[in-house]
């Protein structure tokens, strides 16, 4: 695997990567399934599915503490962490 600067990627960059994708992929999933823990309201869903759709696409990088982060990633992470705490806290 390639880091963003086209060299070989460390295993850190890999393990991010990883996270990166599960995080994309559950919301996508209970998006598509219509249940997290409970079932979904439509609107609900469309917000899951755009979480995920920022979370798995490319963004633009930028530079945090030596760290290439894309702030579209960063986002849908948030967005989707934001959800599972409100659905949690129902």
């Amino acid at each position: 695997m390639l880091g963003a600067d086209g060299k070989t990627a460390g295993v850190l960059e890999v393990l991010v990567a990883v996270g990166l994708g599960i995080a994309g992929i559950l919301p996508l999933a209970a998006a598509i399934a219509g249940y997290l823990s409970g079932d979904l309201a439509p609107w609900q869903r469309l917000l899951l599915l755009a979480t995920a759709a920022m979370t798995l696409f490319p963004g633009g990088l930028i530079e945090i503490a030596g760290w290439n982060v894309s702030l579209i990633n960063l986002l849908g992470v948030v967005l989707f962490a934001a959800f599972c705490a409100w659905r949690a806290g129902r």
